[in-house]
């Protein structure tokens, strides 16, 4: 699944959860509930990625009837830690205070490796976006530390060997990069491992000419697309076509392909009175 995908199923069901279940309907639970990431025990490729991810820069509730808000405070990403911040009396005189938040084994486990390493991949991406690629190294290596313990891992090495792909086009350096994309077939999300299939078809091109890949391997249609359109680029040329235009973008977990055009459907989003913003 997509990015956008894996976060409407899973804030699908967590609402549909809290509906159902007895707890008061407040909206200091609903945040606390949106902004606490899924334990991924599982194996990456099973994930449906939580709605507050390590993209997410702002996260809050607004309650126009009764003139409230809520906020939680600190860097990005915004998953709820030690404190929230409620806004009251928005429409008269504005009122700010801290809501302490009871500590749990599930606050800890936001509150520790998994935000200091999630926040390393967007400081990468930040890095990246700004041309400065030895701190995108230096961030996305750094989380891959951090985060060596929980599947995440599996994310930021997949977006190390897309920054090596490339920017180290040397010979040598392919067959190695090469083999940290086979490492990762079959651990990471089902589109990021789609991508990781193109990746390793491109290297076997690259390196050998004979790829192993078959295009019925790539669930996603679009990707596989992709493949079928590259397969018509002489391997010659095909690194110099390719590379110069491609552009990870960890926030949405994705790797944009500025070589190919291709339609996108985009779902007019409905708007209700109250909300939550992710």
């Amino acid at each position: 699944k997509s990015f956008c995908e894996m976060r409407e199923k899973s804030a699908e069901k967590i609402i549909g959860n809290f509906l159902k279940s007895k707890a008061e309907k407040t909206s200091l639970n609903l945040l606390q509930l949106m902004s606490t990431p899924l334990e991924q025990k599982g194996e990456v490729k099973d994930w449906n990625l939580s709605p507050i991810n390590h993209s997410s820069i702002s996260c809050s509730t607004f309650n126009a009837k009764s003139g409230e808000s809520l906020f939680i405070p600190g860097p990005s990403p915004k998953y709820l830690r030690s404190s929230v911040t409620s806004f009251e009396k928005i429409w008269e005189r504005i009122k700010q205070k801290p809501i302490a938040i009871t500590q749990n084994k599930k606050i800890e486990f936001t509150s520790g490796s998994l935000h200091q390493g999630t926040r390393e991949m967007m400081m990468a991406q930040t890095s990246y976006d700004k041309h400065d690629y030895h701190m995108a190294y230096h961030y996305i290596q750094a989380s891959i530390e951090t985060l060596h313990k929980l599947p995440e891992k599996y994310i930021s090495k997949f977006f190390f060997a897309v920054f090596e792909f490339i920017h180290e086009p040397h010979r040598k350096a392919r067959g190695l990069i090469l083999q940290e994309f086979k490492d990762l077939k079959d651990k990471l999300p089902s589109y990021l491992n789609d991508h990781c299939l193109l990746f390793i078809n491109r290297l076997q091109v690259l390196i050998s000419g004979f790829p192993t890949i078959s295009p019925m391997q790539i669930q996603n249609r679009a990707l596989r697309e992709v493949f079928y359109f590259e397969r018509k680029i002489p391997p010659i040329l095909l690194y110099k076509t390719i590379a110069p235009f491609m552009k990870p973008r960890i926030e949405v977990l994705d790797v944009i392909y500025g070589h190919i055009h291709l339609p996108i459907q985009i779902k007019k989003l409905k708007v209700d009175e109250g909300s939550l913003s992710l």
